[in-house]
C-alpha cells in the first residue's frame, strides 16, 4: 500500500537518509587513521624483533601478527561491497536502459537506501571496533617487547 508521504515524513526520511550517509563517510576516516596508526606501529617491529632478548622477539612477533589481522580486518571493513543493495545504488543503474531509470527514479527508495547505508555503516564500524582491539593489543605487546628489550 502506497500512501503518499507527509511533509512530517519526508523531513524524517531525508535527515535519517543524511545521517547514515554521515555515519557511512566517518567509518572511512576511522578507517584510514587506524590504518596510519597501524602503520606507525608497524615501523617499530623490526627494531624490537632485532633485539637480543627471546621474550621480547616472541613479544614482537605476536604483535606484528596482531597488527597484520588488524591490517586485514581494517581493509575489509572499507572494501566495497557490490552484491545486491536493494535496487539504491550505482550497481543497479549500470544494469538499467536509459527507460528504466527514468521509471525506477520515480519511485522512492529513501527508506531502502537509510536501511541499506545503515546495515553497511554498522557492518563497518563492528570491523572497526575489532581492528582497533587487535591494534591495542599489538600496541601492548610492542611496548612489552620494547620493555623486554631494554632492560632483558
Amino acid at each position: 500500500m502506497n500512501h503518499m508521504p507527509s511533509r512530517q515524513d519526508e523531513t524524517g526520511l531525508d535527515r535519517a537518509l543524511q545521517s547514515a550517509t554521515e555515519s557511512l563517510g566517518k567509518t572511512d576516516t576511522k578507517a584510514a587513521l587506524l590504518m596510519g596508526t597501524d602503520t606507525a606501529l608497524a615501523s617499530f617491529a623490526p627494531t624490537v624483533l632485532s633485539q637480543g632478548a627471546v621474550a621480547a622477539r616472541v613479544a614482537a612477533g605476536v604483535a606484528v601478527g596482531l597488527l597484520v589481522a588488524a591490517i586485514v580486518v581494517v581493509v575489509l571493513a572499507v572494501l566495497p561491497g557490490l552484491n545486491d543493495d536493494g535496487g539504491t545504488s550505482f550497481v543497479r543503474w549500470a544494469q538499467l536502459s536509459p527507460e528504466e531509470i527514468r521509471e525506477a527514479v520515480r519511485e522512492d527508495t529513501r527508506p531502502n537506501q537509510v536501511r541499506v547505508l545503515s546495515r553497511l555503516a554498522a557492518l563497518k564500524f563492528r570491523r572497526l571496533r575489532a581492528g582497533c582491539v587487535l591494534t591495542g593489543f599489538a600496541a601492548v605487546c610492542l611496548l612489552v617487547a620494547t620493555v623486554i628489550g631494554a632492560f632483558g
